[in-house]
């Protein structure tokens, strides 16, 4: 057994930025980091962008082979962690061997699910969550004709544009009326259907699958009214779940993720949560949710990192925000975006379908706390800090409506706090 002060399992985002904060406080204490992939470390928002050779496997990854040197790090990589004895403050690895801790750090990120299909084991089916998910379908891409792609969310979106940039035919089928049901609503879903289906891009909505069909390998798709589409590679990106599992089997509080408070602390004093898997406080929803984002997950492994050192952060909380562009035509939306029908909100929206813009805003006392922007994204930043800070809009609300809103419109007060943040 090996013995540290910290250990950290995950090496993304979170882990990586805590590790940074421990450092920040504890130049010398012993600190271990475990991943499960025998990775640098990597951002997998960007494993798409090299399916389609948008940009090289290199400048996928955020750190170099030196930094876990320079910060006195101890890597265990490709050696997955496999179970938590709490009492005796254990981390037992897969392949054979024990750390021991005195902090512990679970970022242990998410898992993509995979529907109750037949033929979802077939070879050339696959999930996209990691680097390897990755190299294998742009090895399969690359002698592939047509793909199918399942899920109209954000992985199974960028997945299907990452391969219909490399030239295949792309069929999307997605279960439920519209694409991005969980992000935009049906006005603006529309507008991105419309422009997908002109990029020729094979869109079937409302649309369920009964099984993936093949020897040892996918040759096609089946749909439920027994239509049948060919397909030489699947895609699943029926979305993620957070990868609670060790949290759950050393019986740590868990819910939709693993339940952490203020300080990024777990049900046990010892062991802090951060990133996809993280159940954190959620300023605009006043609850603890799960919101998988890069963003969230830096200041989550921040906050956590310095607590474990002894340190003493606050988390603020975070609200949900995400991105995707097709072909120049960006989507973003921003916090409470769909509000409830039955509770007191106020929606102001402006669309002009031709042109492909929609703009809509969510309002709550006259507190701006959602967003929907089609097309022209260009004030984003302006619009997601007055969420961020709890803004009351009154005198300026309507003005923020406008495609080209901007500081002047703002009361000279707040007009001149926003100009000095950001000299």
């Amino acid at each position: 057994m090996v013995k540290f002060k910290y250990v950290l399992i995950g090496n993304s985002a979170a882990a990586i930025s805590a590790a940074e904060s421990v450092r920040s406080i504890d130049k010398e204490g012993s600190l271990a980091i475990v991943g499960a992939e025998d990775s640098l470390p990597y951002s997998p928002a960007l494993t798409t962008y090299y399916i389609s050779n948008t940009i090289a496997k290199e400048n996928i990854f955020f750190k170099s082979k030196d930094f876990y040197k320079k910060n006195k790090i101890k890597a265990f990589l490709g050696k997955p962690a496999v179970n938590i004895d709490r009492k005796k403050k254990t981390v037992e690895l897969k392949y054979g061997g024990k750390l021991s801790y005195e902090k512990l750090l679970l970022s242990t990120g998410g898992l993509p699910q995979k529907p109750d299909l037949k033929g979802v084991d077939l070879e050339g089916v696959y999930t996209l969550r990691t680097m390897g998910d990755a190299e294998e379908i742009k090895k399969r891409a690359a002698k592939a004709k047509s793909a199918v792609v399942l899920g109209g969310g954000l992985v199974g979106l960028r997945s299907a544009y990452a391969l219909h940039q490399i030239g295949l035919k792309v069929t999307i089928i997605v279960g439920s009326p519209q694409i991005l049901s969980q992000n935009i609503d049906r006005e603006a879903a529309k507008i991105m259907e419309n422009w997908l289906k002109e990029k020729r891009f094979n869109l079937l909505t409302s649309s369920r699958v009964v099984s993936i069909e093949g020897k040892s390998e996918v040759k096609e798709v089946i749909l439920d009214g027994g239509k049948k589409i060919v397909a030489d590679i699947v895609i699943i990106g029926k979305g993620v779940k957070s990868n609670t599992v060790l949290a759950e089997g050393c019986r740590i509080k868990t819910d939709r993720g693993i339940v952490v408070d203020d300080n990024m602390k777990t049900s046990d004093s010892n062991i802090y949560a951060a990133g996809d898997v993280a159940q954190a406080h959620d300023k605009l929803l006043d609850k603890k949710v799960v919101n998988a984002i890069w963003p969230v997950a830096t200041e989550q492994g921040r906050v956590a990192g310095i607590n474990m050192a002894g340190g003493e952060e606050k988390y603020g909380g975070s609200f949900a925000m995400n991105s995707v562009d097709f072909y120049g035509l960006s989507a973003l939306s921003i916090g409470i975006s769909c509000p409830p029908a039955k509770e007191n909100y106020e929606v102001i929206a402006t669309e002009d379908s031709a042109k492909h813009l929609y703009r809509k805003l969510v309002f709550k006392k006259d507190v701006l706390v959602g967003a929907i922007l089609i097309g022209d994204i260009e004030r984003a930043g302006i619009l997601t800090g007055l969420i961020d800070e709890g803004v009351k809009v009154t005198s300026f609300k309507n003005s923020l409506a406008k495609n080209k809103f901007g500081f002047m419109v703002m009361p000279k007060p707040l007009r001149e706090k926003k100009i000095a943040g950001t000299k």
